[in-house]
């Protein structure tokens, strides 16, 4: 599984870096041939280029790998109602993908559906909903302070809602730098590994800025859950 922080253009003219990000489509075939077989798309980055990009990038990988689970975007009401199940061996493993905001630019009207912007009673609901669906919820989530590597109070209060529903793994995206790890346990006992940062996988990060050398080290999670008798467990992590 992997964020892919940007939206895929078609028109090569809209290429482009910082602020406003435009990806070529081959990132994609990249990402596939690496090994990732789960794509997270709901960040902040990704109505950069408008909502036409958006249904570019859904319509590219429809196309093009359609094997791929994309999270986060969708191409219609009813598909972003659906929850994204995932097979591996015996398990089923529930997706979820939030993204805190989308920098300011608002999504039209009547196409809400289109990224999974955090919404905390969408969210719980959606939790209630994976958690019928599968064996694991994995919530990924795309907030935080950029380029601080304290866990900060927005963050936290997702963690907080995440861990009450009953969530079991969370990774989280956009601070752009490696954040602790732990293992939370929630009153009813349930317990659940939060990964609060994993930094960048691919980083075109330069210059002397404050915290540059930071945002170079990238980290990856491997988690290994274990079922016997119906009764999921992480093993190791």
């Amino acid at each position: 599984l992997v964020t892919q922080e940007t939206v895929f253009v078609e028109d090569r003219n809209q290429v482009s870096g910082y602020p406003s990000f435009g990806t070529p489509p081959e990132f994609g075939d990249a990402l596939v041939n690496t090994g990732f077989d789960v794509v997270a798309h709901a960040t902040n980055h990704i109505m950069d280029k408008g909502t036409k990009s958006i249904e570019y990038t859904m319509d590219w990988w429809k196309n093009n790998h359609p094997e791929t689970e994309i999270l986060g975007i969708h191409e219609s009401k009813e598909a972003a109602e659906e929850i994204s199940v995932i097979k591996c061996k015996k398990l089923k493993l529930a997706m979820l993908n939030y993204t805190y905001g989308l920098n300011g630019i608002e999504l039209p009207s009547d196409k809400q559906y289109l990224v999974d912007v955090f919404d905390e009673d969408k969210a719980r609901e959606d939790i209630k909903k994976a958690k019928e669906l599968a064996d694991v919820v994995i919530a990924v989530m795309h907030v935080g302070v950029e380029y601080d590597m304290d866990v900060d109070e927005e963050t936290q209060q997702w963690v907080d809602i995440f861990l009450e529903e009953g969530v079991d793994i969370v990774i989280g995206s956009h601070p752009h730098v490696v954040r602790t790890m732990e293992t939370l346990t929630g009153e009813d006992g349930h317990k659940m590994l939060v990964y609060y940062s994993l930094g960048n996988f691919i980083n075109a990060t330069s210059g002397t800025a404050s915290g540059v050398s930071a945002r170079m080290l990238g980290a990856m999670a491997q988690v290994r859950i274990t079922m016997e008798e119906g009764e999921c467990e992480i093993t190791e992590y």
